[in-house]
């Protein structure tokens, strides 16, 4: 072990007796980043991880404390990016002591971050980007003209070179980007250094912009006298030239009236590029070349935006047979399985019912059954005339409507009393009936009542339980009656 000590590949166990705030200004000497970081991460250091982490000792924090911090920042209103941001600077200070053998092991694990809200991406509509443009000044409507049709980001926009557009290919060449520090030789990523192709008239306006300009000089620059020729100012640009022209810029919808354009930064006319792209067909693939995106995920927020969008899931919904609707039906009222199914057969029973009392002509004592009752006095009809025989009918369709009152009125609705139920009638009321006791919801059929329908949990389906008998059912059932009582010579007359 001391041989280790003196070769300087273990360090000491007091090595991680030093504060955090010691360590940070060793780290913070030996890292290596672009200038506009530097400045971000110093602001986000001195808000939010030295007053909290700077007199710990290294080796006395663990992952809960780093937990508890986080919580701490959440309930004290800071954003979700700026506790991302601190979070990621305290893992890389935290893992640069682990490399070094200062601690043992990084606290940062497993740690629960906020989760940071995605905004979708803000474009303008052709009118709005057009009443833009009429507001700026020569010079900027050729730029903010370049931004519109090529997607390029402010700063590529700024450290753009003459010697990077080939007006004889209609391309230009993204390489050189304007920052706060200065002119960088090289974009954000990789990706973002590529070749964007220019639509005639862009190329027209940009030619005519270029024309005077030396081969090596930068395309845009600032036109105020007596500071003409220098190199953009991001803030000085916005506030000077962008915000002025979106406040006088004004368009008119699609009723004619005039609104203002959005208030959406610089930025937009980036988004506006992709997602007039998009909405005209260009796959996704092609706008993330076009834009320089390092990852498709951040393209695919204009995925929502293409014209066949959702085609699969609105052909599918145009393709059933029957849709819903939103108008209410008293013939297809939905039946839920429970309690309250009975309510719109009992509403449906009556409103039937009514009709028939009023104009005959059908079997009273088929539609008594779908009421509610099943009547004993199948023999009423038997030696008698036909005045007589629509004068029972009509004498039991009122019965059948004085009992779908009563169930709905006496028993709100909740179905028949328990009493009525075709499970609850002996063998022996079946056998002096000859047929059995049915609800509109019930079939004497065994086979089919044990058949439950998933969804509601019923005999049969919803079309079936509304349905009266039908004639020959009705016939069926007479049969049926003259087999129980032979002496019975009458019948229902055909069609009834």
């Amino acid at each position: 072990m001391e041989t280790e000590f003196a070769r300087g590949s273990m360090r000491g166990p007091r090595a991680g007796e030093m504060t955090f705030r010691e360590w940070h200004a060793r780290w913070w000497q030996a890292r290596v980043a672009e200038p506009h970081t530097l400045r971000g991460d110093a602001s986000s250091i001195k808000n939010h991880v030295l007053p909290h982490w700077g007199d710990w000792e290294m080796r006395a924090v663990t992952r809960m404390d780093v937990q508890s911090w986080i919580r701490g920042l959440v309930e004290k209103g800071v954003g979700a990016s700026a506790i991302k941001r601190a979070y990621n600077l305290l893992s890389s200070i935290m893992r640069a002591a682990d490399d070094d053998d200062v601690i043992a092991v990084s606290p940062c694990r497993n740690i629960d971050l906020p989760q940071i809200a995605v905004k979708p991406p803000q474009w303008f509509t052709l009118d709005q980007a057009q009443s833009i443009i009429d507001e700026l000044p020569a010079p900027w409507r050729t730029m903010c003209l370049l931004g519109f049709y090529t997607g390029l980001r402010w700063g590529e926009l700024a450290g753009l070179h003459r010697h990077r557009i080939d007006q004889r290919r209609s391309r230009l060449f993204v390489v050189e980007v304007n920052t706060k520090s200065g002119i960088k030789e090289y974009p954000k990523s990789s990706r973002s250094r590529r070749e964007v192709p220019l639509p005639p008239h862009v190329l027209d306006a940009l030619e005519q912009h270029i024309h005077p300009l030396d081969r090596d000089a930068l395309v845009f620059t600032t036109i105020t006298k007596g500071r003409a020729g220098r190199r953009l100012d991001d803030g000085n640009w916005r506030r000077q030239t962008w915000w002025p022209a979106i406040e006088n810029a004004h368009y008119f919808d699609t009723d004619g009236e005039q609104l203002p354009v959005p208030h959406y930064p610089p930025h937009s006319m980036r988004h506006t590029c992709a997602s007039w792209l998009v909405q005209k067909g260009v796959s996704l693939y092609e706008v993330q070349h076009l834009l320089g995106h390092e990852s498709f995920q951040t393209t695919q927020r204009y995925a929502h935006l293409q014209p066949d969008a959702h085609k699969a899931v609105l052909g599918a919904w145009e393709r059933m047979d029957v849709p819903l609707t939103g108008a209410a039906r008293a013939s297809l009222c939905p039946v839920r399985h429970g309690r309250g199914r009975g309510v719109c057969l009992l509403r449906w029973t009556l409103a039937v019912g009514l009709c028939r009392v009023s104009l005959g002509g059908l079997s009273g004592r088929s539609f008594c059954r779908a009421g509610g009752v099943e009547p004993s006095c199948v023999r009423w009809n038997s030696g008698r005339s036909r005045p007589q025989v629509i004068a029972r009918e009509r004498a039991l369709s009122v019965l059948g409507v004085m009992m779908a009152t009563h169930v709905l009125l006496v028993h709100g609705g909740h179905g028949a009393p328990e009493s009525y139920r075709s499970e609850r009638v002996s063998g022996e009321r079946r056998r002096r009936d000859g047929l059995p006791f049915t609800w509109p919801f019930q079939r004497a059929d065994r086979s089919q009542r044990r058949r439950k329908d998933n969804a509601h949990g019923c005999a049969l389906p919803f079309s079936s339980r509304l349905s009266l008998p039908s004639p020959a059912e009705v016939r069926f059932r007479h049969a049926r009656t003259r087999e129980v009582h032979p002496h019975h010579q009458g019948g229902v007359p055909a069609g009834r």
